[in-house]
Parts: C-alpha cells; sequence; structure tokens
C-alpha cells in the first residue's frame, strides 16, 4: 500500500526522490550509456538503487546494479530522460497518452492475435502472475521436441557438439566434434553463448586478424539450493524475499542473491484432494470448461480442467519447500565454487539467520550453473552492434543467432527471439538476429477493448 512506501526502511527515502525528480536535468546528450545504479541514483536517489533496484536486478540477473547497464535493461527510462527530461514525465506520458513500444513489437502484437487462444487459458494466464510446471521447464523442451518430431521433417542430433561452422558456397558447412565429413544448410541458427560461438567460429576467413565474431559478454554462475522440510508454514506469506546490495556483510557472508517460498505458488497434496473441491463431478467440470469458467482449488487456478491435476510433491502431507540462489556477480572473482554439501551448508545458514529456520532438511538438491546468466553491462548494445556488423559481414545472413544475451534472459525472452529470427527467415528478410535489437522506429499505443486490435496512436522518430 502507498503508506509502506513510508514506513518501509527498503523505501527510505524513495518518495522524495520520486518528487525532486522532476527537478532533476536530465544527462548529458553525450553520454552513451551508464550504469542502472548510476542512472537511478541520479534520477530518485542512491537508497533506491542501494535498497530496492539492485535487489531486483539480483532476483533477474543475479548482476551487479553498478555494472549493468541502463539503456539495455531499461530503454524505455532511459529515452524518456532524454526526450521528455525525467523517468517519472515518461510514466505519466504513457498513462495519458498510451504505452511507447517499438514499430516490430506492434508486428508480433498483431501476430499474437491471429492465432486461436483457449479462453480457459487466456483466463487463467490474467489472473494468476505465476505457475508451474509438473516436470520443470523441462516440460517446455519435452513438448517441443515430441510437436516437431511428431511433424516428420525434423531430425534431433543429439550428443553432436558443433566443432565448427564455416561459409560455404551454398549456404553453411557445419562439421560435428570428432567427424571429419561437414553437413551443408542453407541457413544456421545459433543459439550457443557468445563465447562458444566464437569458438566453432574459429576458422572465419579473415582468421588471425580479426576480432572475434560477438564480443566478449560477461556471465556470472548461480547455484540454486532446493529443499524440503517436513513442517509447513516454515516461512511467513508470500512469494519469497530479495536480498540488496545495500545488505551488511554480517546478514549476509553467504552472498544469498535472494529466497523463494516454492509452498506459496506450488500445490500441496491436500490441495489437490477431490473432497476440497466444490465441483467433484466429471461432466460438471467439463461443462465449466466449455463455458470458459476458472476453476480454482485452495487459490489454485488449473489450466487442465476437468483432467484431475498432477502434483509435484510425491509426499501425502503438506511441508514446506523453499529456493535459495546463492552467487552471481558476488562469486565473479572466486577461484572455485563450494560443492553439494558446501552449498547445502549456505542455503541452512542463510535461511536460519533470515528466517530462524533450524530443522534439517527431509530433502535437498544443489545445482551449479556455471555462466548462466549473460550480463548486459554498459556498453552493450554497442557490443551487440559489433557483433551483427561482424555476423553479416561474414556469413551474409546465413548464420544468424537467437537466445539469452540479446534483448532479455528469461524463458520468454529467449522464446521470442527464436520466434523472431525463424520468421525472418521465413518471410526471406536479410538479418542476423540482432537487427532489431537497438534500431527501430516506436509508437504509442493505446488499450482498446477485446476484439478491437492494436491501436497506433503517435509515431515516433527511428533512432
Amino acid at each position: 500500500n502507498l503508506w509502506s512506501l513510508f514506513t518501509e526502511p527498503v523505501f527510505s527515502g524513495t518518495p522524495w526522490g520520486i518528487v525532486s525528480e522532476f527537478f532533476t536535468p536530465a544527462r548529458d546528450p553525450s553520454v552513451d550509456d551508464e550504469s542502472v545504479g548510476d542512472f537511478y541514483s541520479r534520477r530518485i536517489g542512491r537508497n533506491a538503487v542501494d535498497r530496492l533496484m539492485s535487489g531486483v536486478l539480483h532476483g533477474i540477473y543475479a548482476g551487479d546494479a553498478w555494472q549493468l547497464s541502463a539503456k539495455s535493461l531499461f530503454p524505455a527510462q532511459w529515452r524518456d530522460e532524454a526526450e521528455l527530461g525525467g523517468v517519472v514525465a515518461g510514466m505519466i506520458k504513457s498513462q495519458t497518452d498510451g504505452r511507447r513500444v517499438t514499430r516490430h513489437e506492434v508486428e508480433f502484437l498483431r501476430e499474437m492475435k491471429k492465432y486461436d487462444w483457449d479462453p480457459l487459458l487466456m483466463a487463467t494466464l490474467k489472473d494468476n502472475t505465476a505457475f508451474t510446471l509438473k516436470d520443470g521447464l523441462q516440460g517446455l523442451v519435452d513438448g517441443l521436441a515430441r510437436h516437431l518430431v511428431g511433424k516428420g521433417n525434423v531430425e534431433f542430433k543429439t550428443s553432436s557438439p558443433v566443432a565448427s561452422v564455416k561459409l560455404a558456397r551454398a549456404g553453411i558447412d557445419v562439421t560435428a566434434l570428432g567427424s571429419e565429413q561437414s553437413e551443408n544448410y542453407r541457413h544456421v541458427i545459433s543459439a550457443l553463448s557468445p563465447s562458444h560461438l566464437n569458438q566453432v567460429a574459429k576458422h572465419l576467413p579473415s582468421e588471425g586478424t580479426a576480432t572475434p565474431l560477438v564480443p566478449t559478454i560477461p556471465s556470472v554462475t548461480v547455484m540454486t539450493v532446493n529443499l524440503y522440510y517436513r513442517t509447513p508454514d516454515l516461512h511467513p506469506l508470500g512469494f519469497g524475499y530479495l536480498i540488496p546490495q545495500a545488505t551488511p556483510f554480517e546478514n549476509n557472508p553467504e552472498r544469498a542473491l535472494g529466497v523463494v517460498f516454492d509452498t506459496a505458488y506450488s500445490p500441496s497434496p491436500k490441495d489437490l484432494d477431490f473432497a476440497n473441491w466444490q465441483i467433484t463431478d466429471t461432466q460438471q467440470l467439463q461443462q465449466a470448461r466449455e463455458q470458459g469458467q476458472l476453476i480454482n482449488v485452495n487459490d489454485f487456478a488449473w489450466y487442465n480442467m476437468p483432467n484431475r491435476p498432477n502434483t509435484q510433491d510425491d509426499v501425502k502431507e503438506r511441508g514446506t519447500k523453499m529456493t535459495v540462489m546463492l552467487g552471481g556477480h558476488w562469486w565473479s572473482e572466486w577461484p572455485a565454487f563450494p560443492d553439494e554439501q558446501e552449498g547445502l551448508a549456505l542455503a541452512k545458514s542463510v535461511l536460519q539467520r533470515h528466517l530462524n529456520i533450524t530443522e534439517e532438511p527431509e530433502a535437498y538438491q544443489v545445482n551449479v550453473q556455471k555462466n548462466c546468466i549473460p550480463q548486459y553491462t554498459v556498453g552493450h548494445e554497442d557490443r551487440l552492434k559489433k557483433a551483427h556488423n561482424k555476423l553479416w559481414s561474414e556469413y551474409k545472413g546465413r548464420l544468424r543467432v537467437a537466445g539469452n544475451w540479446m534483448s532479455g534472459v528469461g524463458v520468454n525472452d529467449c522464446l521470442r527471439s527464436a520466434w523472431d529470427v525463424v520468421r525472418s527467415i521465413r518471410d526471406g528478410r536479410d538479418g542476423t538476429g540482432l537487427e532489431q535489437v537497438w534500431t527501430s522506429e516506436y509508437v504509442r499505443l493505446k488499450a482498446r477493448r477485446p476484439g478491437e486490435g492494436v491501436k497506433e496512436v503517435e509515431r515516433d522518430t527511428t533512432v
């Protein structure tokens, strides 16, 4: 609520910072980029960065607010300061005149409206902010694989790491590791990390004198520790918490990024008990689905009605599940990372200090994802421009890129990146997969009633 802006320590100084932002001069036009920390400390105040913004960035990028690029992570706010004088002014204009998006985004929204969406799915997504898959995100990969294999014209070559890609007269030659024979393709889409792509592109025509295909884009390593406790409700209500950079070292010596309360959004076995349902007849459930009604079970909304939802847990009694996230930029200079038992000890220490949980976990799982999140540090956009130019000069549009290192690190961002590059090939457009990242025409959109389509209200200049 609004009162918390004045009472919660995390918001200390933020209300005054928002008011004073109207009187803060815009940056020097010669500044091409700056860190998120520098940008928001100028506009709203350092407390907002140290206590709030840095925590948000820990949760999304596991990155340092004082290294990540404001221009790449907050492009709308970056433009608003230059054109309207401030961030708050941009927010007000978005409310009155419509939200500013790229022309490319408008085209995407129009394409999405052509798809036939299940009304119940739309209602479920509209009324819920988080959802889970029984088998985790692997379910997306497995589902896509099953769909493509069923097409009959798709072949998956597993356990075949790529050793090199070379421009050929009739496309791209791809050689697998350990193979002496290359295979030719008209187009190749690389979803490899920048460093890996540079390795397989080592046989460039200008080898020895050229810069790497993609400039160095740093990445960070994140450890996740999943814990299950027999005792229910060990954590307070809520999704979890993120740990900002203002947290004193003695309160976070483990260098944790945050804690997710998994039981806050994941169903327990009792939630799936038919005895708890208002409608238990399968025919009634079927009718409810056909009518587009949303079925709620103990605050959990289910899309796969009338089929009984699957539970992610095998236990019969409800317990407490949590995930502790550690590392990120805090571990960038570490010569080695904690092993499984060390990671478990770190996670237990965090939970004991922050939530006073002393119970031993019934089960746990420790994962170390090395170099998993690319860091959009200051100058990121310029590096993408160089990568685009290099890709085009060396491969003439035959090799294109997609992934989490260009326009977003989330699952949705990766799906969108792949969708864009495949569509450009299908439509016969030249490109590298990077051409939409920085150069685009902007327009303003206003929300309209369902079925009225996308309304463009203003066209901005191309930047």
